[in-house]
């Protein structure tokens, strides 16, 4: 018993002890800034929550501003709705939260325009509940499609065609390494037999006379014939 009520009066000093965290105040005005990329010209606009400022072709609606106590990192959020005024209507670029500590975390994607929030400022106020924005001549966005360009040469003899790996030629094996290295058996030509000889090749008694050898005479043969 003596236990739990220890530990219970032990949970409520500690409990006292820690701060309380302080909630965000929601102020009446927003400091905005914007930049037009074609002529380098940025503008600085204070706009109260609930209504809408205008550059350049844009209308930027402030729905709501919130800032965190002096006490605590200093942040700034604002809810946008930023939309583009162009011929065929209107077109919404932007709507969601924009913070002041990091621009680039939520940013607007425009090729000429940009704005980003710099403070929240003013008196404080209780947060209004931002309704849907509405329109009258609302577009929608059409998404861009990547450019392709395909260049083909002239001569198609320069242009590689897909190889079919059935042409390609197979490659050597372990095994056929080990055949090549065994020795070559090269079979000798059978000889011919003579019935195959063929008759012109078969040689012939030659007409021209044969020269018989010389007799040889002895002395007694020379003698002989003197008597």
């Amino acid at each position: 018993m003596k236990k739990s009520v220890f530990s219970a009066v032990l949970l409520g000093m500690c409990a006292a002890t820690l701060p309380a965290k302080a909630e965000d105040l929601s102020l009446e005005q927003v400091v905005l800034r914007g930049l037009d990329k074609v002529t380098g010209r940025i503008s600085t606009m204070t706009v109260n929550v609930g209504e809408k400022a205008q550059f350049g072709a844009l209308d930027v609606y402030v729905r709501v501003c919130y800032a965190h106590p002096p006490e605590e990192t200093p942040e700034n959020a604002a809810y946008l709705d930023i939309v583009e005024k162009k011929q065929e209507g209107q077109l919404k670029l932007f709507s969601g939260w924009m913070f002041s500590s990091s621009p680039a975390l939520s940013a607007m994607e425009h090729p000429v325009f940009d704005v980003w929030v710099i403070r929240c400022q003013g008196e404080q106020i209780t947060p209004p509940i931002p309704e849907p924005l509405m329109l009258e001549n609302q577009i929608e966005a059409v998404p861009v499609q990547p450019k392709v360009k395909i260049v083909l040469d002239e001569n198609e003899e320069n242009i590689e065609k897909p190889v079919n790996p059935e042409e390609l030629p197979a490659e050597p094996s372990d095994s056929d390494e080990n055949d090549s290295d065994a020795a070559v058996l090269i079979p000798l030509p059978e000889p011919a037999e003579e019935n195959d000889i063929p008759p012109e090749t078969a040689e012939q008694p030659s007409s021209e006379p044969v020269n018989a050898p010389a007799e040889e005479f002895s002395d007694e043969d020379a003698t002989e014939n003197d008597i």
